[in-house]
């Protein structure tokens, strides 16, 4: 679960730091928007290490279908 809560650290500090920058470039700061879009590479990998990571370290609930054809 480590791993887990250090991708979700990562990822709202991505995530502030973007919100952050957004709000200066809505106000005409250029570097602003420029810093948004590298971070936002940043976070697509960070969700892509997320989702790695969560597959392997949560368990996976899943209903048989079996049961729900059954139902109708």
């Amino acid at each position: 679960m480590d791993e887990i809560k250090k991708s979700v650290e990562a990822i709202e500090l991505k995530f502030k730091s973007i919100l952050e920058d957004l709000e200066k470039m809505t106000r005409g700061n250029y570097a602003a928007g420029q810093r948004c879009r590298v971070e936002s590479v940043k976070l697509e990998k960070e969700f892509k290490i997320f989702r790695k990571v969560s597959m392997v370290k949560l368990p996976r609930i899943r209903k048989s279908r079996k049961s729900k054809k059954g139902q109708k």
